[in-house]
């Protein structure tokens, strides 16, 4: 990702200028000054502060911002940052807002949109020591950066220029941006105007190669599009970004990852905490909310002994306390424990570039950092109280579950409990402890396998134990199952922890298909799927008709990770499938021609189901329209439109949202130039799906709408081709072949993989019980 670092003062919210030559005096003691095609640039030594510095302004002028590309937030770029800061009074806050940090009091001269967008709220510091601590900001050793080589117009600038990531077989370089919208201003979105002409001239230097910019928002690019340019670009650039809102798009939310190892690291500084409190000061933590009282107590005496220890330094020389961040650590742990247990939450951290971000997430969504709120309390005094900001956070994140019954916030601890590592303080125990495959539980899926037996065993002989006894079973088994499933996925932050209680307090009509029962007060929740652990084991032990955990995980796993279409439609082989028909049923693979068939375009096609029979590979494909009458029972079979990736690559689930967004260009066709060659291939296919009677075969979709290059084709619906004759499910396998490129057949029905077509009876089910509840209706009325 190409992250970004801001300097920027502000007045009333809006950004005003900063002397030239002294900042310039600060900035050139890092780095040598020069100019590229844009604005100034301060070249910095290699692996130090950042890959580079862009200056915006001027001597005249002074400067508006200073934006520091892919920083490495070390020593030298926390002092001269801080340098600025306090020679300036200016703000210091990265593209995706999980750092806002001003010098006191300045909080309200931020703009309200950015001080709302902040993750873990602005803050307020008075020394170097509170911008990134490295206590509790972890770096990640990432993969090294693609790079073109040219030669820079800047003479002492580095004659490099990084990307995110490369698809060299393609010739494809990427640059990623996440930057929020209310990170953005005339200043700061200058800053990406030169790393845009940085790139060009790159890309200039090597013409083999073309440049896509991705974008996480979809508010960004027209952001860009819309700020001045600093001069024309020889290579012109491939915008990927979410739809935008009118079509259905959305911000991404924020990362949070909960982490078992942060969880367990936070009890051990709790602990001691509360030992060196009472040791030093007699004073009691007992992790109760009052105690964060006495807390703010204990913070205050370490604010006057900070004080003490500073004043004692050389003036106008900066300063470190190791003390302050010694407690900060411990204190920090205690304060994110009773968040924790008090308010409802959970340990992990988010990310920031390449740095892990230690933090607490409450189950109502906001995200705090606990050691750095000690932190600026020890530093800062009652300005950054910490009683306070608790109090606030009661009233703001408590969660509706009750604290007797949130098992979120306890997740890690349970999976303790079944490792052997802890126990349960009310007693009851385990079944069968002895038997607990604890050397065979690493969080593995195939970890399952073992946990499997001991269920079998302790459901064989669940008669003889305590309710108390087997659902302390259900508690520690489903917590290590979910931790199984969230381990597993290859993007960590996919799925999150949620309560019943509060997930219903955002989604009421939840309730309604869901009973507030044992099994589902805590699920796994994600964009595309939700799972309920705990249910699961409680099936297992009730000897209800549940699959084993290990094949129900390996289940999900495979699917989250887009692994579920590839499994199951590469075991299917479509030649043995034709060879294994009955003699009286061989023509079942084949297609019935309409009579309308001669004066279509669908010749083609129809011409090509022969070699895609004996030669297709099989893709998943998502509806994007269809003729009605396909919908329902009938007698002929139906054309419709559908995306595939010819690659095999997106799964059924990541197709649904382009499909819907290509859908809703029918409404949109007036607003397309034709004259703009960026909207001749949304225009194209909006003309087409308007239509409704020309063929499409390989219609490229736009590239600004996925990373992966998908084709729209028309497809022929054959109805004996189709569970119950008609199409139940948007999404299925189609079969396509180089050898007739464009064309694509729906694989006959029957050849469906089983999940599928469980899907598509359950889909039937719901639409009968509806048919029956609409005659039910009527009746009664």
């Amino acid at each position: 990702m190409t992250a970004f670092l801001f300097l920027q003062k502000f007045d009333a919210g809006v950004p005003v200028s900063m002397a030239f030559q002294p900042l310039m005096d600060i900035l050139c003691r890092y780095g040598a000054l020069g100019r590229g095609r844009g604005d100034l640039e301060v070249t910095l030594p290699p692996d130090t502060m950042a890959a580079g510095c862009t200056v915006i302004g001027s001597r005249e002028s002074g400067v508006t911002c200073v934006g520091f590309d892919r920083p490495r937030f070390d020593d030298d770029l926390r002092r001269a940052v801080w340098e600025c800061m306090e020679s300036f009074g200016c703000a210091v806050f990265d593209d995706t807002l999980d750092t806002v940090c001003t010098t006191l009091d300045a909080i309200s001269a931020l703009p309200a949109n950015l001080l709302a967008a902040c993750a873990s709220g602005a803050r307020q510091i008075s020394s170097a020591q509170q911008l990134w601590p490295a206590e509790f900001e972890i770096g990640i050793q990432g993969s090294s950066f693609p790079a073109l080589i040219y030669k820079n117009a800047n003479a002492g600038g580095p004659n490099f220029q990084f990307f995110d990531y490369a698809v060299f077989d393609k010739k494809e370089l990427y640059i990623e941006l996440r930057i929020l919208p209310e990170a953005c201003n005339v200043s700061t979105l200058r800053v990406l105007r030169n790393l845009e002409l940085r790139v060009d001239a790159a890309l200039s230097a090597n013409p083999e190669y073309c440049i896509l910019y991705s974008y996480a928002h979809p508010e960004l690019p027209l952001l860009v599009m819309e700020s001045a340019r600093l001069g024309e670009l020889a290579r012109r650039a491939i915008i990927i970004s979410p739809p935008p809102a009118l079509l259905g798009g959305t911000a991404p939310k924020k990362p949070f990852i909960a982490d078992r190892d942060v969880f367990s690291s936070t009890l051990n500084q709790a602990a001691k905490l509360t030992q060196n409190a009472h040791e030093k000061y007699q004073l009691a933590l007992d992790g109760s909310i009052a105690s964060i009282d006495t807390l703010a107590q204990l913070l205050d005496k370490l604010h006057l002994s900070y004080r003490q220890e500073r004043s004692a330094q050389p003036a106008g020389q900066p300063y470190t306390s190791k003390a302050a961040t010694n407690w900060a650590i411990i204190a920090g742990g205690y304060l994110g424990t009773v968040i924790r247990q008090q308010i409802g939450a959970q340990w992990g951290y988010v990310t920031r570039g390449q740095y892990r971000l230690l933090a607490v997430r409450t189950h109502r969504g906001p995200i705090c950092r606990p050691h750095l709120l000690v932190l600026d309390h020890v530093i800062n005094g009652t300005r950054s109280s910490i009683a306070e900001y608790f109090r606030q956070l009661i009233r703001s994140g408590a969660s509706a579950t009750s604290r007797s019954e949130d098992i979120v916030c306890n997740i890690p601890g349970f999976c303790q409990i079944l490792l052997g590592r802890s126990q349960f303080t009310s007693g009851g125990g385990l079944p069968l402890e002895t038997q607990i495959p604890r050397d065979k539980l690493d969080f593995t899926v195939n970890s399952l396998r073992h946990l499997d037996l001991y269920l079998a065993e302790v459901g064989r002989q669940s008669a003889t134990f305590s309710d108390l006894t087997l659902s302390n079973l259900m508690l520690v088994a489903g917590a290590y199952l979910g931790e199984v499933i969230r381990s597993n996925a290859t993007n960590k932050g996919c799925w999150q922890w949620v309560t019943y209680d509060d997930y219903v307090s955002e989604q009421p009509d939840f309730a309604q298909k869901r009973p507030r029962e044992p099994g589902f007060l805590a699920f796994l929740d994600s964009e595309q799927h939700m799972v309920y652990p705990f249910a699961q084991i409680a099936a297992v032990l009730g000897g209800r008709d549940a699959a084993p955990i290990h094949a129900y995980t390996r289940h999900l796993v495979c699917m989250t990770r887009g692994e579920l279409a590839g499994t199951m439609l590469d075991s299917i082989d479509v030649q043995q499938c034709i060879r294994s028909l009955p003699a009286d049923q061989r023509t079942y693979p084949n297609v019935t021609a309409p009579f309308w068939l001669e004066s279509d375009p669908f010749v083609r096609l129809f011409g090509n189901f022969a070699t895609l029979l004996e030669h297709g590979r099989l893709v998943w494909a998502h509806m994007v329209q269809a003729n009605e009458g396909i919908l329902d029972t009938g007698d002929a079979g139906l054309p419709g439109d559908i995306v595939y990736d010819p690659q095999g690559i997106l799964s059924s689930e990541e197709l649904a949202p382009i499909a819907a967004t290509l859908f809703g260009l029918r409404k949109r066709e007036d607003e397309f130039d034709p004259n703009l060659s960026e909207q001749s291939e949304f225009l194209a296919i909006a003309k087409h799906l308007n239509a409704e009677t020309t063929r499409a075969f390989g219609m490229s979709v736009p590239r600004q709408l996925s990373a992966e290059p998908l084709l729209l084709s028309s497809v022929f619906f054959e109805r004996k081709h189709l569970p119950g004759e008609m199409l139940i499910l948007p999404y299925f396998p189609v079969l396509i072949s180089d050898r007739c490129p464009g064309c694509a057949m729906l694989l006959p029905g029957r050849w469906w993989p089983q999940v599928l077509l469980d899907r598509v009876k359950k889909k039937q089910d719901e639409k009968q019980i509806a048919v029956w509840e609409a005659a039910w209706r009527k009746l009664a009325a």
